[in-house]
């Protein structure tokens, strides 16, 4: 595994992996009604994009997929 700096043609690979998280790892627990709310695969990419951009953002690759992401708000 790769640990690097975001970059911007990061954001539809880390948006696809919040929907995916949210609906497989929370889908027992949770409606479908619940997990849309949370999560509609719909996210605005620029607002996204420009809030890693505005923090720290670190991004998790194995096999050239984006596995992980943690960002630094302070």
């Amino acid at each position: 595994m790769q640990l690097r700096e975001y970059i911007s043609s990061d954001v539809e690979q880390l948006a696809e992996l919040f929907y995916q998280t949210v609906h497989s790892v929370n889908g027992k627990d949770y409606s479908t009604e619940q997990l849309n709310a949370w999560a509609n695969g719909k996210v605005d990419l620029q607002e996204w994009n420009r809030s890693f951009l505005e923090h720290y953002t670190i991004v998790a690759v194995e096999n050239d997929r984006i596995v992980g992401s943690i960002p630094k708000f302070v």
